[in-house]
């Protein structure tokens, strides 16, 4: 008897516990559904892209997972690859799409005329490669010139193509695609211009420039950092040794910029103005074209004005598509001597 009243006993309390096991998940508290609710809607309604959506503090939004549910189903899709930045309910908008042809095609069509004149023109030979001049006349800083166009433009076609309703995926490799195409195009054509020949190593630089945007939507820790371009005329450029300001690197800084307050820790990044990063740049000078010249590296400060609170959304967005070009800003010459700009153009 004392064995069966101690089962009963047992059968009563498990009894007990089941209910109040089943009340818990039977009858959430009412903030609990609520808050599950809200996170629910993210699988039935279009998601816009992350990339495209700086907040109005103006920081880089941040994935929130508010409950348990929400952080273990984003784990679980993160680590097969898949984040909340894509979408499959996307909708394109097809007259930011036809825009963005028509300006493509206008861009080409223009660029064609322009070098054109200034690099082909009565320079028809049969295909060939110039491998003699290729590192010589402007001292590599051609190449550089190749990455940081292809990675400039494959950023702004990917802002481009993220506002038509693209994923973010998607937008960024049609992005590198456009740039390839464009750029792989110039490099052919100069192969039969007999003064320039098509260059493996610019070819290269095309495909690496254009790549970095897409390595950083799948590498984080590559998102702070942007390649920007500057020119102020060169004394040789004003003298007229240039037909256009394109062909004198001695005019031209290439940067590399990285906003602080993303890198630094959580805790400091807060109270760092989120509108000001730092730039690296390198040009070149003394330049002759058989192989002669120096590099020249600066230090300096970086306006991001797109990170500014209380823009509106499509000031912001035009903001951060101009952000390719470095705007004057207090910098120092660090090499190969030391110089001090209070604004570096």
């Amino acid at each position: 008897m004392k064995i069966l009243a101690a089962a009963i006993r047992v059968s009563v309390l498990c009894g007990a516990m089941n209910v109040e096991m089943a009340s818990q998940i039977v009858a959430p508290p009412t903030d609990t559904v609520a808050e599950m609710g809200r996170n629910a809607t993210v699988f039935h309604t279009k998601v816009v892209p992350q990339k495209h959506a700086i907040g109005t503090s103006g920081e880089l939004p941040r994935l929130q997972r508010p409950n348990a549910f929400h952080s273990v189903f984003h784990t679980g899709i993160d680590s097969i690859g898949i984040t909340q930045t894509d979408s499959v309910d996307n909708t394109i908008n097809p007259l930011i799409i036809t825009g963005i042809a028509a300006g493509t095609v206008a861009v080409v069509g223009i660029s064609h005329g322009l070098l054109n004149s200034l690099w082909w023109k009565g320079q028809a030979v049969p295909f060939h490669m110039n491998w003699n001049q290729d590192w010589k006349y402007a001292i590599g800083a051609d190449k550089v010139g190749h990455f940081v166009f292809s990675s400039m433009a494959t950023t702004v076609y990917d802002k481009l193509y993220g506002l038509s309703g693209l994923d973010s995926s998607s937008s960024v490799l049609w992005a590198a695609a456009t740039v390839l195409t464009y750029q792989t195009y110039i490099e052919v054509r100069d192969g039969f211009s007999r003064d320039y020949g098509f260059s493996f190593a610019d070819g290269i630089a095309n495909v690496l420039g254009a790549g970095f945007p897409v390595a950083q939507r799948f590498i984080p820790e590559l998102r702070p950092f942007q390649f920007q371009i500057s020119y102020w005329p060169s004394d040789d450029f004003r003298k007229g040794a240039y037909g256009a300001i394109i062909d004198d690197y001695t005019s031209t800084t290439h940067w590399l910029a990285v906003n602080v307050s993303d890198v630094l820790p959580r805790a400091w990044g807060h109270d760092f103005p989120q509108w000001l990063g730092i730039a690296v740049g390198h040009s070149v000078d003394n330049l002759d074209g058989r192989g002669g010249g120096r590099h020249v590296w600066y230090l300096s400060l970086d306006w991001q004005p797109a990170r500014i609170k209380g823009l509106p959304d499509w000031l912001r967005d035009v903001l951060d598509i101009l952000h390719v070009y470095h705007l004057p800003a207090p910098a120092v010459r660090i090499a190969p001597d030391v110089r001090w700009f209070g604004l570096r153009f």
